[in-house]
């Protein structure tokens, strides 16, 4: 028994001696010493400030900056403030080469003296629905046949030009704003891909003018195919009048312009049709395919983009079964 509480005692002192241990060595542990979360939280709080000095600098440049930015007093002045002089309003011009860069002035000089039907506006597209004429191995046939009849309007004191591109118009010159114009041409592509291709071919002279009785145009009138220009036409309008757009002729006159003139000069140019005509059925008599087209498509021109619509050719499909079956 005395050994075994000796045993004890002793047992009780070591234990005494290792809390005691401990506690003195407790800020030297084997995980985080304090030394290290010292050393951490000095490290937490440098870039804690660092980040506020940062931001304050760049605050400040910022404010510096907007203070010397120019400001607009009108369309070709700007001023900077100072806030170092004791005028705060300096005046700077605007360079030259800059001042009304986005005022568009039309020169009816660049386009053969044709004067624009409505002003110019940023964000507005020109547009019309037509259907393009190609005369393809007739060219230098319709373009002799031009000639032959401007040279004949001369001798009678007209000056008329050559038309530089061929089309039937559907529609009259409309505007489109940039957004309407990609719903729109889907719109009437998913309209029109059901109307079905057909035949036209060109017959007689004729004498139009524009609204604004600028130009005065010598054309040829389409004869079979008028039916189905019109219901191409009147499909497009449907679509159009959801803008509260009205292209629609109030007359349908289809046809074909191959030369105009300036002004109206409908009368100086119906006095020598009977010569022009008799020039034309010469030509279309001796070429007849000449003034015969197979319509594949339509095209809807925006600004200086034309966007193509091809047609049904189910009536084709027809044909082919007819003379399978039979």
């Amino acid at each position: 028994d005395y050994f075994s509480c000796r045993n004890m005692a002793r047992n009780r002192q070591n234990a005494l001696a290792l809390l005691l241990n401990y506690d003195s060595d407790s800020d030297r542990d084997s995980g985080y010493t304090s030394e290290e979360e010292k050393k951490r939280k000095n490290t937490f709080l440098f870039n804690v400030r660092e980040r506020k000095a940062k931001r304050s600098r760049i605050d400040n440049e910022s404010q510096s900056t907007n203070e010397t930015m120019p400001k607009k007093v009108n369309e070709n002045t700007y001023f900077i403030e100072d806030s170092n002089s004791t005028n705060r309003e300096r005046l700077i011009p605007l360079p030259e080469e800059f001042q009304n860069v986005c005022d568009h002035v039309d020169d009816p000089v660049q386009h053969e003296g044709r004067v624009r039907s409505f002003p110019h506006e940023r964000g507005n597209w020109a547009s019309i629905i037509f259907i393009p004429i190609t005369f393809g191995i007739f060219n230098p046939q319709i373009n002799s046949l031009v000639a032959s009849m401007i040279t004949t309007s001369k001798e009678q004191n007209i000056e008329l030009f050559q038309c530089t591109d061929y089309h039937v118009s559907l529609s009259l010159t409309f505007i489109l704003r940039l957004e309407w114009i990609h719903p729109l041409i889907e719109d009437l592509r998913c309209r029109l891909s059901k109307c079905k291709k057909f035949s036209m071919w060109l017959h007689g002279l004729d004498v139009f003018c524009n609204e604004e009785r600028t130009r005065t145009f010598l054309a040829i009138k389409v004869g079979h195919g008028k039916n189905e220009m019109k219901e191409i036409s009147e499909i497009a309008s449907e679509s159009l009048n959801k803008y509260n757009i009205f292209a629609t002729f109030n007359e349908y006159s289809f046809h074909v312009s191959v030369a105009w003139c300036h002004g109206d000069k409908r009368e100086e140019l119906k006095c020598v049709l009977p010569l022009l005509q008799g020039i034309c059925d010469q030509y279309f008599y001796m070429e007849s395919d000449m003034r015969t087209f197979d319509v594949e498509g339509v095209s809807v021109k925006t600004g200086n983009r034309i966007h193509q619509i091809v047609l049904s050719s189910s009536s084709y499909i027809y044909i082919y079964i007819y003379i399978y079956i039979y």
